[in-house]
């Protein structure tokens, strides 16, 4: 593959805040710098979980401090102004938005935008933003799902969307060599408070299986999403009001993520729909079965009855029952089901896939 070993890539991301899009992004700029890229991280929100990861990799960053929009705007082309890349990636909605804005009003960079989520509705606000992608020179889908919905929602776009699932690095998120010894099964869930991630649900069926006698805690770890306070404070109430105080507790998003998931029983995404969900891959690659919502292309990795369990997201029921079908399970078949997806993730998740298939779009003229 020829290429340019100083060619500047620009990553554009809203904010650094503890998502799976901010892990992506980032994972992607350390990538292409060891590629051999001049890379420089540009967000502008205050949220910053994911600013040591840039500095224990040397990536050169910018927070851009502005209080509304406009300015926001001004001085992301200021720093593009003055680094002169010859690529744009952005990720999310606003950004996305502002590096196609920037190519209306001349920038010469190559922009590719990433769609991070699949479409539920196509609103007013979706529709300028596939508008505006015209002006992008790729689009990426983190599933393929979604490109699908765009190919058939936005048809002009078709020529220039393409699919690059997530990666996930196989050699930090690894199993554990001493696993500690706990009672009953420890159940790790990952993900922001929000309704999307269908916890009240969730709450129901934990509570159904241990009614039937299911020995079972679960950690849920991630933060409140922007406008989701009174949602977070509805939930915390059914955790009350269930009596699962005990065996079901909230926490705050942890830097050490990598010791839960090499610590729990199983892994569990219950949301009601996902883009590519890093969180799956991650426990995957930690060597953990998976009990997931069937939607969107989980079933592309989290294997019915091989590496973990599929449900229907909107069945309280089902979800109670694979919950409890998977604690009857012996140790061993527990066991045997973590080692298939930590093959899986070896398989399908690389990193140097991930990387490759970017370089292709950077690099073709």
């Amino acid at each position: 593959m020829k290429r340019n070993s100083m060619k500047k890539v620009l990553c554009l991301i809203d904010g650094l805040g503890s998502g799976g899009a901010q892990r992506q992004l980032v994972g992607l700029a350390n990538l292409l710098q060891c590629k051999g890229y001049d890379v420089l991280f540009v967000w502008y929100h205050k949220k910053d979980f994911y600013r040591k990861d840039l500095e224990i990799n040397g990536i050169k960053y910018e927070q851009i401090h502005a209080k509304d929009v406009f300015r926001k705007f001004w001085r992301i082309k200021k720093v593009i102004n003055c680094f002169k890349p010859d690529v744009v990636i952005s990720y999310l909605g606003g950004p996305n938005k502002a590096s196609c804005f920037l190519k209306i009003l001349g920038l010469r960079s190559k922009v590719i935008v990433s769609e991070r989520a699949v479409l539920q509705k196509i609103d007013r606000n979706q529709k300028i933003k596939f508008f505006l992608y015209h002006w992008a020179d790729y689009i990426v889908s983190n599933a393929q799902e979604q490109t699908d919905l765009i190919n058939r929602n936005f048809s002009s776009l078709q020529n220039k969307t393409v699919t690059i699932r997530n990666f996930v690095d196989t050699k930090y998120f690894c199993p554990s060599k001493n696993q500690t010894e706990h009672d009953g099964i420890h159940i790790l869930v990952v993900g922001r408070i929000a309704k999307q991630k269908n916890i009240e649900r969730f709450m129901r069926a934990v509570n159904i299986a241990i009614s039937h006698g299911t020995n079972i805690f679960v950690k849920w770890y991630g933060g409140t999403s922007f406008g989701q306070e009174n949602y977070k404070e509805e939930v915390e109430k059914l955790r009350q009001e269930d009596r699962l105080s005990e065996r079901f507790v909230f926490y705050p998003p942890s830097n050490n993520i990598l010791e839960e998931y090499q610590q729990c029983d199983v892994f569990c995404l219950p949301s009601l729909f996902e883009g590519f969900p890093n969180v799956v891959c991650e426990a995957m690659s930690c060597g953990k079965p998976v009990l997931c919502s069937d939607v969107n292309d989980n079933a592309v990795i989290v294997h019915d009855k091989e590496n973990g369990f599929l449900f229907d997201p909107k069945s309280v029921d089902d979800m109670a029952e694979k919950m409890e079908i998977f604690c009857n399970l012996s140790k061993d078949e527990r066991l045997e089901m973590g080692k298939r997806s930590r093959e899986i993730a070896i398989e399908s998740l690389s990193g140097e896939s991930f990387v490759s298939k970017y370089i292709n779009l950077i690099e073709e003229v």
